[in-house]
């Protein structure tokens, strides 16, 4: 990925890179923007799968907590807390359809 990349890194995503007390990130942007298209994709595929499955009280906690599980093996191409965006993501993405 080019250093002149376009892609809009949410605030959410770049802090996944950001260490305590810190300002700047542990990853080079153009690895963040890389890491974000990458868990972004996921999120909206995740969604797809799940919509019309929403019907449970408590299905935002379920979707994340089952997304987060779904990718905690070694081989997952996702980190463990992108791994817990990419399930906070696509419960968003089913809420206001985007």
């Amino acid at each position: 990925m080019s250093e002149d990349s376009q892609v809009n890194v949410p605030a959410s995503f770049a802090e996944l890179y950001r260490l305590p007390g810190r300002s700047k990130p542990s990853e080079p942007w153009p690895v963040i923007a890389q890491r974000y298209e990458l868990c972004e994709d996921l999120a909206r595929v995740v969604a797809q799968s799940q919509a019309g499955k929403a019907l449970e009280s408590d299905w935002q906690d379920v979707l994340v907590a089952q997304v987060a599980d779904a990718f905690k093996s070694p081989d997952s191409p996702v980190q463990e807390a992108e791994a817990d965006w990419v399930g906070k993501r696509a419960v968003e993405i089913l809420q206001h359809g985007l």
